[in-house]
């Protein structure tokens, strides 16, 4: 994750950014940038289990499915 894309997920989130945080009225500002910002790198944790499904395909099916049962986890996380 980059600036650029921590910026990004601030606006999503209603922070806005100038030269520095502006943290307006509302108290939830901060806990929906940061729930924003778990959810991108939970999914790209995910992503990086089924690239190694993608670059693996010479593996066992078990490796494989394990890859892919890792992934659908990470994402489970987020639906507590």
């Amino acid at each position: 994750m980059n600036q650029d894309h921590i910026i990004e997920l601030a606006r999503e989130a209603d922070i806005d950014w100038h030269q520095h945080w502006v943290i307006g009225k509302d108290e939830n500002l901060l806990e929906r940038f940061y729930w924003l910002a778990v959810a991108q790198e939970r999914e790209q944790c995910a992503k990086l289990c089924e690239q190694q499904d993608e670059e693996n395909t010479q593996y066992r099916y078990d490796y494989r499915r394990g890859v892919l049962d890792c992934a659908d986890a990470i994402r489970q996380r987020g639906e507590k």
